[in-house]
C-alpha cells in the first residue's frame, strides 16, 4: 500500500473531499454544542438581570422606608418641640439661645464682620476652594438648590450663583438678610432649624454653614442636623466649616475674638456628630495661620511651630448615601 506522504497532490485533494461530510458533521455537533453552552449563559445573565431588577425595587422600596421613617421622626420631634414651646412661658422666643436671638446686636454683628473677618474678595477666594464638591454633585441633583446657613454678607451665594448654582441663603441676622436681598440674592431671615423642617425631603442637593457651628449650642446643633440628613437628596452633601482648635493661637486666643461663639468644636466632635445624624464623613484642614519656614530641619520644631500656627479652620462634608 502506498505511503499518503506519496500520494500524488490530485489524490490527496480528492481524499480529503471524501472527508468532507464528516469534517462538516464534526464541526455541525460543535456548532450545537457552543450554541447550547451560549443559551445556557444568556438564560443565566437574563435571571441575573432579573434578580438586579428584584434587588433595585427592593433597595427603592427600603430607601423610601428610609425617608418615610425620618419624616416620622421628624415630625415627632417637631411635635415635641411645639409642646414644649407651649409649655414655656418665655415671652421672648429662643431658637438657639445665641446671641443671634437678640437682634438688638445685628448692626453690632454686621460691623464686627466687616472689621474682623476680612474682605469678601478674601472670603469669596476662600470659598472658591470648595467649588470642586459642587460641581462633583450628579447631574440629577445639581439642578436642586443648595442652602446656606448663616449667609451672612452673602459670599457663598455669589460663588455658587455665579458658577450656575441655586442657592438660598438664611440668617437669623435681619441687617445681614437684608443686605444680601439688596444685592440681590435670596435669602430670608429664620433660623435653620424651623426653614429646613419646611423642607420637603430629599428636596436640596446640600446644606452648608460657614462658622456657625461655634454659635450654637449642642442640642440646638443636633436637631439642626437631622433636619439636614432628612432635607438633603441620596448623593448630596452637608458642609460645615468652623475655627479649628487643635491649632492653638486659634483655640487659646483669636476664637475669642468673636462674643457671640459658644465654645470651640474638636474636628473629632464635629465629624461624629454628623455621622450620628447619618452622613459618611471626612475632615479637610484649611488655611493655615503661618506656613512652616523653609529652613526648619527639626522635626520637633515643626510638629510645635504646626501646633501653634497650623490649619485656622477645618471642614467636615458629610454626603447623604
Amino acid at each position: 500500500m502506498a505511503n499518503k506522504r506519496t500520494l500524488p497532490y490530485p489524490v490527496k485533494i480528492l481524499s480529503h473531499g471524501l472527508r468532507l461530510p464528516s469534517y462538516i458533521s464534526f464541526f455541525e455537533k460543535k456548532v450545537a454544542q457552543h450554541d447550547a453552552i451560549i443559551e445556557g449563559l444568556s438564560n443565566e445573565v437574563a435571571a441575573l438581570k432579573d434578580q438586579l431588577q428584584q434587588t433595585t425595587t427592593r433597595l427603592g422600596v427600603y430607601e423610601k422606608m428610609d425617608d418615610r421613617l425620618i419624616d416620622i421622626q421628624h415630625q415627632i420631634s417637631s411635635g415635641l418641640a411645639t409642646h414644649d414651646n407651649q409649655k414655656s412661658s418665655a415671652q421672648q422666643v429662643v431658637v438657639n439661645a445665641t446671641v443671634s436671638d437678640n437682634h438688638r446686636f445685628d448692626q453690632f454683628y454686621k460691623a464686627f464682620e466687616d472689621t474682623f473677618r476680612g474682605s469678601e474678595d478674601v472670603i469669596r477666594g476662600r470659598l472658591l476652594e470648595h467649588l470642586p464638591l459642587f460641581e462633583s454633585l450628579p447631574k440629577n441633583i445639581r439642578k436642586k438648590p443648595t442652602i446656606d446657613i448663616g449667609c451672612g454678607r452673602g459670599e457663598l451665594l455669589s460663588v455658587l450663583s455665579d458658577n450656575g448654582f441655586k442657592v438660598i441663603g438664611i440668617d437669623m441676622n435681619v441687617a445681614m438678610v437684608k443686605r444680601a436681598n439688596d444685592i440681590g440674592f435670596e435669602a430670608y431671615a429664620t433660623d435653620a432649624r424651623s426653614y429646613l423642617a419646611s423642607l420637603k425631603p430629599g428636596s436640596v442637593a446640600a446644606i452648608t454653614g460657614f462658622h456657625i457651628v461655634e454659635h450654637i449650642p449642642f442640642e440646638s446643633l443636633m436637631d439642626i442636623f437631622s433636619e439636614c440628613y432628612r432635607s438633603v437628596a441620596r448623593g448630596g452633601f452637608v458642609l460645615f466649616e468652623t475655627p479649628n482648635p487643635e491649632t492653638f493661637s486659634v483655640g487659646a486666643h483669636t476664637f475669642y475674638l468673636d462674643p457671640s461663639h459658644q465654645r470651640p468644636v474638636p474636628p473629632q466632635l464635629l465629624q461624629f456628630m454628623l455621622e450620628y445624624a447619618g452622613f459618611a464623613c471626612e475632615i479637610i484642614r484649611l488655611h493655615e495661620v503661618e506656613e512652616t519656614p523653609k529652613s526648619t530641619t527639626s522635626e520637633v520644631v515643626r510638629k510645635l511651630h504646626k501646633s501653634a500656627y497650623g490649619p485656622a479652620d477645618y471642614a467636615v462634608v458629610g454626603r447623604k448615601m
